[in-house]
């Protein structure tokens, strides 16, 4: 995704205020708003992708990165040695 279609909403009152923190690969750059009741935040990946993260996902571990480490993880199991 490419950082300038990014649009920060404001936390409301009483929600936590997940930016600026880490989980896994994960750097959350602020709150993206809320779809069906659940807060979503913008999140820059390690591998510099931009991801939009259910804040849920986050906080319990469900979301480690943006799919780059399961492709990494894919390609060393697939990668033959001698």
């Amino acid at each position: 995704m490419n950082f300038h279609n990014v649009v920060f909403e404001l936390l409301p009152e009483g929600r936590q205020n997940l930016t600026n923190h880490q989980f896994e690969r994960f750097y959350v750059l602020g709150f993206a708003g809320f779809q069906h009741n659940k807060s979503y935040w913008w999140c820059l990946c390690t591998c510099w992708d931009v991801k939009r993260v259910q804040g849920y996902d986050l906080t319990s571990g469900k979301v480690k990165s943006c799919g780059c480490w399961k492709r990494e993880k894919t390609i060393q199991r697939s990668t033959k040695h001698g």
